[in-house]
């Protein structure tokens, strides 16, 4: 039988015990609200930040941009400044050139006037007259051939295509259109080789070359004339070799053979110009390379050595479109 002292034990045992769950329950919702709290701290702390950050990310992209443009406009001003130059340069060249090759002719038409004046009347025959008019004359188409030859190489710089051919057949008219005689050019390819570039200008450049060196064996006396013409693939560059028998260019213009101003006689004065149009049309046009050299070499098929000039000539073979 329950005494009233027994139910008081058990009531004061479930007192506690709800008050131990409420206990725990009232530090699980602390918990869970401490938690809320950090967390919702922590994101108003990374919200201040991110905003910062896209702040100074917006600052630093008008920056970039500023300077961006700024740069851009600093770098087109140097690509003008950079092309003035160019253009100045070309032009300063031009008329350099211009006025080298007109210098000596003018030089003799006014000396031949001066002559003429100082005459007295019964001496100036009409012999003499014909003679220096002849020689005048003879000048100023010189004079004038300058200004053309120039002109039609602008001309052409302008218009400039590049196409597809055979070196070989190009290379075969100077073989078979030879007006020299007594001058007998050989050619050796070991393949056809077929280039993507300007035709006419590489005609132009190997033109001068040749033309060149049958000035010189020309002028000379040499019992066997011969320019060889040997070609061969190196580098993905096709390598052009034209060597004569004309014992060489003088050493004291050797290292400045592509220079305009180069000229060793007057009636081949325009030999000087021709090597510079090489050296211009292969170095910029053709974005290859030129050199020439003094060398001895021995003929592979009669033994026979010889001493003369050799240009090296290398040009870029592209892979477009062929």
């Amino acid at each position: 039988m329950k005494t009233f002292d027994d139910d008081f034990i058990v009531l004061s045992i479930e007192k506690k015990e709800l008050f131990f769950i409420f206990i725990v329950f009232a530090n699980i919702i602390l918990l869970l609200l401490f938690t809320v709290v950090i967390q919702s701290i922590n994101k108003m702390i990374l919200i201040s930040r991110i905003k910062r950050y896209r702040k100074k990310l917006r600052k630093n992209y008008y920056e970039y941009r500023r300077k961006l443009k700024e740069l851009g406009t600093q770098s087109k001003l140097k690509d003008r400044v950079i092309f003035e130059q160019s253009k100045q340069k070309s032009l300063n060249s031009l008329i350099s050139n211009i006025a080298h090759h007109w210098r000596q002719p003018l030089s003799v038409v006014s000396i031949i006037a001066t002559s003429m004046q100082l005459y007295e009347e019964e001496d100036l025959v009409l012999e003499e007259i014909v003679r220096n008019s002849k020689t005048i004359n003879e000048n100023i188409q010189y004079l004038s051939n300058i200004l053309d030859e120039f002109s039609q190489n602008i001309k052409e710089n302008r218009n400039l295509k590049k196409e597809v051919f055979r070196l070989d057949f190009m290379l075969n008219e100077f073989v078979v259109n030879n007006d020299s005689p007594d001058i007998k050019i050989e050619l050796e390819m070991l393949d056809t080789y077929s280039l993507y570039t300007y035709k006419n200008e590489l005609f132009k450049a190997l033109y001068n070359i040749i033309n060149n060196s049958k000035e010189k064996l020309s002028e000379r006396e040499i019992k066997k004339k011969k320019i060889y013409i040997d070609v061969y693939e190196a580098d993905k560059n096709i390598i052009i070799k034209i060597k004569d028998t004309a014992e060489g260019i003088e050493e004291d213009i050797l290292n400045n053979i592509f220079e305009p101003y180069i000229t060793t006689k007057f009636k081949t004065r325009d030999v000087g110009l021709g090597l510079y149009l090489s050296y211009m049309i292969i170095t910029e046009q053709l974005k290859g390379t030129i050199s020439v050299e003094n060398i001895t070499f021995t003929d592979k098929k009669r033994k026979e050595e010889y001493k003369g000039a050799q240009f090296l000539i290398k040009i870029p073979r592209s892979s477009t479109p062929l």
